[in-house]
C-alpha cells in the first residue's frame, strides 16, 4: 500500500497549476495578437491603444472562462438546466446584439474568437447540442460586449 506523501501531492498540484497557467498565457497571447491585428487593420489610426488592448485582454479572459464553464456544465449538468440557461442567455444576446451593429471587423473578430476556441479547446467537438449552443450564445454575448467597449473606448479615456 502506497503511503500518502504530502510533499509529493503539493508538487503534483503545483505542476498542474503551472501547466494551466502556461495554457492560459498561450491562449491570451495568441488571442491578443490575432485580435490586435484585426483591430489595427480596421482602426488604422489607433496605433498605440492601451484601452483597446485591455478590452481585448478582458475578452480573452471571458472566452477562457466561458469555454471551460460550458465544457464543465455539459459534462455535469442535467439537460433541463442547460436548456434553462440557454434560454436566459439567448434573451440577453437578443437584447445586446442590437448594440453591436454590423461591420466586417465585427464579423471577422467573432469568427477569429470561435476559431481560437476550437484551436485551444478541441474537446468542444464533443459538446452536446445544447452545450454547443450555450457556448455559441455566450461567445456572442461576450463578443457584443467587446465590440461595444471598442466602439466606446474614447469614453473610457475621460475616466482615467
Amino acid at each position: 500500500m502506497k503511503q500518502f506523501n504530502k510533499e509529493d501531492k503539493i508538487r503534483e498540484l503545483l505542476k498542474a497549476f503551472e501547466a494551466t497557467d502556461e495554457f492560459y498565457a498561450k491562449f491570451r497571447t495568441k488571442f491578443k495578437l490575432e485580435m490586435l491585428m484585426l483591430f489595427h487593420k480596421y482602426h488604422p489610426n489607433s496605433k498605440e491603444d492601451d484601452i483597446a488592448e485591455e478590452i481585448i485582454e478582458t475578452f480573452a479572459n471571458q472566452i477562457i472562462s466561458t469555454s471551460e464553464s460550458v465544457l464543465d456544465k455539459d459534462n455535469n449538468y442535467p439537460d433541463y438546466r442547460k436548456k434553462e440557461e440557454l434560454i436566459g442567455v439567448e434573451r440577453v444576446v437578443k437584447k445586446i446584439k442590437a448594440l453591436e451593429g454590423v461591420s466586417e471587423f465585427i464579423e471577422l473578430s467573432h469568427a477569429k474568437a470561435k476559431e481560437l476556441i476550437v484551436e485551444f479547446y478541441p474537446s468542444i467537438i464533443n459538446l452536446s447540442g445544447d452545450g454547443f449552443r450555450l457556448l455559441d450564445q455566450y461567445v456572442k454575448m461576450h463578443h457584443a460586449s467587446f465590440v461595444v467597449n471598442i466602439k466606446n473606448r474614447d469614453n473610457y479615456r475621460d475616466e482615467e
